[in-house]
């Protein structure tokens, strides 16, 4: 199975062979990170200059460096896909190549890039306004399910009262993510936004499962909510992009672009130019907003972009609006550059000390900036009512909140500890005595209050037996083309010669070392063997040397050769031309090499 884990690989195209750049780049903007097949023929190939043997030798230098990855299905058949965590850097690379049209040179991306910067704000119409942080959001339900728990039916599946109070409580809404599709368990039960934040919450490791209980796993969120807002949002958007994007490569290509070619955040850039393959999406500007739920068996190229805009609206991360002229743009509200983050760059960040500035009205309000930090966020979250979610959001003391966070943990004073520690001007007089006398009452009926090394992250009902290991995120309950697979990247191979080329030790050496003029009928013996394993012909012809990417013999005595003629240095593609063996002189079968690495 393929994590979706984000850290970086240090590869450099750079330091592959042309034919490796060749292959890498075709196989990229083909497929993007979807699952392949290495069988092709010589057709696929020829338009790059590239024999179908050269293109296999290429394959297998890419997976000895890294750049190719290979699975196996459940029933033993292999495939091939290119890491998720490179594709970001490929983008880049060969974005001129994606979605340029018959344009090699960048210009038209160019253009439209400059004019992006051009877009005045003032002319600027929003038409799907962001109405949630994902991650803030996350936290608010974590909470929220710490304090009432979410128990399981018979059946496994969470009570339906629960599932109507959590679609009450949270800001997401099913809308945004409807067209994309997704399948899971139990759609009866989950409505999609609520299914998606199962899931997130899941795979993230946060939430754990036993026989009768869905809960917080104690361990991971101790480690999540000392993570940096920017490291919980590339996590969240990797795992959103991975399982409930669509898999489509126009649609990883997309996205990519999306985050990749984008300028900084917050600033208005037009979604057309980072369209792949553009050239074949001509519709209305005002088609771009619509999102019907069309057949999933059969979405067009607008319908995947229109399904991924509303999800990253619907998610927090962007906006969508249009322009004077009625394009349709997008911007970030987050740095894309965050969300390409690494995996050791998000276990490793840690978040600085600040004062974090809570400001506590004398009408039991609690401002909260958004530069406060996520552990801040969260025992807030635990101890107050969430009132309102803006840039400020707002809480608000209550007797119900306080002897709610005195059940799950909390002492009267480690509460007061934790507000006067992040109030920037305390807490008025009035307000504490209030509190003492809200938790005064359940800390009273509690025989022995516990008292954790961290309250609040102590829950009455997370000692059940029948749970899983704590250290072991699960799978969710989104459905993946992954599940098909095995978890572990089949080891790599070497492949030896006579397997790659059969029948590789029955030919004379001088047929693929020496350049020279052979009888006829041995002429005929090397062509064919070019064509079984789809490999080129040297040849002079007068006194040019060309190579040949054979395909056809036709005839027997008097005989011709078929295929696509390149020139000697393999760059430029000529025209398919039909050679008679008087068309040449010296020949000789190239046998592509390559470099032999360990595993």
């Amino acid at each position: 199975m393929r994590n979706h884990n984000t850290q970086q690989v240090q590869l450099s195209t750079e330091l592959l062979s042309r034919a490796e750049q060749i292959v890498l780049s075709t196989l990229f903007r083909q497929h993007a990170g979807a699952f392949f097949s290495p069988k092709f023929s010589s057709a696929v190939w020829v338009t790059e200059g590239l024999s179908g043997a050269e293109a296999r030798v290429a394959l297998i230098g890419l997976r000895q460096k890294g750049w190719i990855k290979t699975t196996r299905k459940t029933w033993g058949e292999h495939l091939y896909y290119i890491p998720n965590v490179l594709l970001p850097q490929l983008t880049e690379v060969f974005a001129i190549k994606v979605g340029a049209g018959n344009t090699h040179d960048g210009s038209a991306d160019a253009q439209h890039v400059e004019r992006s910067e051009m877009i005045a704000k003032d002319r600027m119409q929003v038409l799907y306004e962001a109405e949630v942080d994902i991650a803030a959001e996350l936290l608010h339900l974590m909470a929220w399910i710490i304090h009432e728990g979410l128990p399981l039916t018979s059946k496994g599946t969470i009570h339906k009262k629960s599932i109507r109070q959590l679609c009450n409580i949270t800001t997401l809404h099913e809308s945004h993510f409807q067209a994309l599709h997704i399948r899971y368990d139990d759609p009866e039960v989950y409505p999609v936004h609520i299914a998606i934040v199962l899931d997130l919450l899941l795979h993230l490791g946060l939430l754990e499962k036993s026989d009768k209980h869905v809960f917080i796993s104690t361990e991971q969120l101790q480690a999540w909510i000392n993570q940096s807002w920017s490291s919980m949002y590339c996590e969240i958007y990797n795992i959103c992009a991975e399982r409930y994007g669509m898999s489509e490569p126009y649609a990883q290509h997309f996205r990519s672009r999306l985050l990749i070619l984008a300028p900084a955040m917050n600033e208005w850039f037009p979604i057309r130019p980072f369209l792949p393959w553009r050239d074949e999406l001509q519709v209305e500007e005002q088609d771009l907003l619509r999102c019907e739920n069309s057949n999933p068996k059969s979405l067009s190229s607008l319908h995947v972009v229109q399904s991924w805009l509303r999800a990253l609206v619907g998610l927090g991360f962007g906006e969508v609006g249009h322009d004077a002229t009625g394009e349709v743009v997008y911007r970030w509200l987050v740095p894309p550059a965050d969300l390409c983050c690494s995996a050791h760059a998000l276990q490793d960040k840690r978040l600085e000390e600040e004062k974090s500035g809570l400001f506590i009205q004398p009408d039991f309000e609690i401002l909260l900036p958004p530069e406060a930090p996520p552990h801040v966020r969260w025992r807030l979250a635990l101890c107050a009512e969430l009132v309102t979610r803006d840039r400020m959001s707002i809480y608000r003391l209550t007797k119900e909140s306080v002897m709610k966070a005195v059940r799950i943990g909390f002492t009267l004073d480690q509460i007061v500890l934790f507000l006067n520690n992040h109030a920037m001007t305390g807490i008025p007089e009035h307000v504490h005595l209030a509190m003492q006398q809200w938790g005064q009452e359940p800390e009273e009926r509690l025989a022995k209050p516990p008292n954790p090394s961290d309250p609040a992250l102590e829950v009455a009902h997370q000692g059940d037996e029948s749970a899983v290991n704590l250290n072991v995120r699960s799978q969710g309950i989104i459905h993946t083309a992954d599940k098909l697979y095995e978890e572990e990247d089949e080891p790599y191979v070497i492949t030896e010669r006579d397997n790659l080329w059969p029948g590789y030790k029955d030919i004379p050496e001088m047929w693929h070392r020496e350049w020279r003029k052979y009888h006829l009928s041995t002429t005929r013996q090397i062509a064919s063997k070019a064509i079984e394993w789809q490999t080129k012909l040297e040849l002079k012809r007068n006194e040019d040397i060309v190579y040949i990417i054979p395909d056809r013999i036709e005839g027997h005595d008097d005989w011709t050769l078929s295929g696509w003629v390149t020139s000697s240095n393999g760059e430029n593609v000529l025209e398919r031309q039909v050679l008679s063996p008087t068309d040449w002189g010296n020949i000789r079968l190239i046998v592509p090499q390559y470099e032999r690495s360990d595993p």
